[in-house]
């Protein structure tokens, strides 16, 4: 089973995965994730990371899932996945080419400014954040501003941020 991550950016829905679950949910439906749980218990930290996508826990042990991180910079035009489909997601979309597919295919979203910085941020729904980065360029320029990660949390995003 492949899961299309724009799906899940454009509605939030995370399915087949439920806020709240745990190690043991996730495990039942992709049982071969277990030796990737294993591995990241050494961290310290409740989190794990599968084909670029950070999953994230409130707890130690994997218990409480609360976040998943889409790390889009990692879709180069040879990633592959045998659980996701990156569908349009590219590690290379700039803000106005992420407006222009948002709007091709009717997407209702909207922009607010990041107040830490000068890019903004672009919400699918209320759990969803487009975040974009700047970095290495002196001056905030649109066009060079790259699509860098795509935030899911399990709480509503606050308008204010």
């Amino acid at each position: 089973m492949k899961l299309l991550l724009t799906d899940i950016v454009r509605t939030g829905n995370i399915s087949p995965f439920k806020w709240g679950d745990s190690r043991d949910d996730i495990l039942k439906i992709f049982p071969e994730w277990e030796k990737t749980f294993e591995s990241h218990k050494n961290y310290c930290y409740p989190f794990f990371e599968i084909d670029s996508i950070e999953f994230y826990f409130d707890e130690d042990n994997f218990i409480n899932l609360s976040s998943i991180i889409i790390g889009v910079w990692h879709f180069k035009e040879d990633y592959k996945s045998s659980y996701f489909d990156k569908g349009w997601l590219k590690d290379d979309l700039s803000i106005p080419k992420v407006k222009t597919i948002l709007n091709n295919q009717n997407w209702t979203y909207e922009i607010l400014q990041n107040p830490r910085s000068n890019e903004p941020f672009i919400l699918s729904n209320r759990r969803t954040e487009l975040a974009f980065d700047s970095t290495g360029y002196e001056d905030y320029n649109e066009e060079l501003t790259a699509l860098q990660k795509i935030y899911i949390r399990n709480k509503p995003i606050d308008s204010k941020y």
